[in-house]
């Protein structure tokens, strides 16, 4: 049996590539014949470190957020624009951006390690959160013209954690709504009634203690037996001949971008492409707050 130097995955004969981390195999000297210790993650590094250690920590850290926009890019756009990113990310001179809140990371780290009962939980969310934010604002201010599906700027004001959250605002602010050409109601006093009750026998079928914010028809002769809608406690949809969706904001476990639809909790989801990525992004969003 034949592992690859880099990650010891077992490897199929004739491998040009590993199918695990994608080490390129040039030749049979760069097989191994017995499996060596992985190499570490930089993440996985991050929490081995003492807080004397703040230099190859910010190192680290710095690391970990190309990882971060690598995945976000490959995720949410189209991987093969990464180098697009990264170029713009130094043309822009976000690296002092970086670097600043890279300083400011690993100070929140060592306090985190002398008060906290799960530092590493604690920190990988701080991270996590802190990453994010900054990915938004280089993707949405200096990188407008790269996006393939743009991100509303109204998401920009979220970065500041401590805010208490509107859920319709938030949901209006990610969704963007009146940019899209799907039939959409927001105004169920206008709406027609016969479709307004197409949809709830379809797929809406809200409590009455529930707030409805708005309906997708995705149906091509309009009469709203097939579509999206979420109210304040949940998100409902029904697709072509697919079974209705009824997920509560709560119970949302997984949500991930698979070709041009989403999966939320292995449930199939598909309006378009950009509205499916505000729509991942959103509820993503959602897990992490408090309302």
């Amino acid at each position: 049996m034949i592992y690859c130097p880099s990650c010891s995955a077992k490897l199929l004969v004739g491998a040009k590539f590993c199918h695990h981390c994608g080490t390129c195999l040039h030749d049979e000297g760069d097989l191994v014949l017995e499996p060596q210790k992985p190499k570490v993650t930089s993440r996985d590094l991050i929490y081995l470190y003492t807080p004397k250690d703040k230099k190859k920590l910010k190192a680290e850290v710095k690391a970990d957020f190309f990882m971060a926009l690598r995945k976000r890019v490959e995720d949410e756009q189209k991987a093969s624009l990464y180098a697009d990113y990264v170029e713009r990310f130094y043309k822009v001179r976000f690296q002092d951006v970086l670097e600043d809140r890279a300083d400011i990371l690993v100070d929140e780290m060592h306090q985190l390690q002398a008060k906290s009962k799960d530092a590493e939980s604690d920190f990988t969310l701080l991270v996590s959160q802190v990453f994010e934010n900054l990915m938004d604002y280089l993707m949405i201010v200096h990188c407008s013209d790269l996006n393939l599906y743009p991100y509303p700027q109204a998401i920009l004001k979220y970065a500041d954690e401590a805010q208490k959250l509107d859920k319709q605002i938030l949901i209006s602010d990610y969704l963007n709504l009146d940019v899209e050409v799907e039939k959409i109601y927001t105004d169920f006093i206008t709406m027609p009634t016969q479709k307004l009750r197409n949809a709830a026998d379809s797929f809406v079928q809200a409590g009455t203690d529930e707030r409805l914010y708005f309906i997708i028809d995705q149906t091509l002769l309009g009469s709203c037996k097939e579509g999206v809608a979420m109210t304040d406690k949940a998100l409902y949809w029904k697709l072509h001949f697919e079974r209705p969706h009824r997920i509560l904001y709560t119970d949302i476990h997984t949500v991930r971008r698979e070709k041009e639809w989403i999966l939320i909790n292995n449930k199939y989801f598909n309006v378009n492409v950009g509205l499916n990525i505000k729509m991942m992004k959103l509820l993503r969003k959602m897990k992490e707050v408090k309302f």
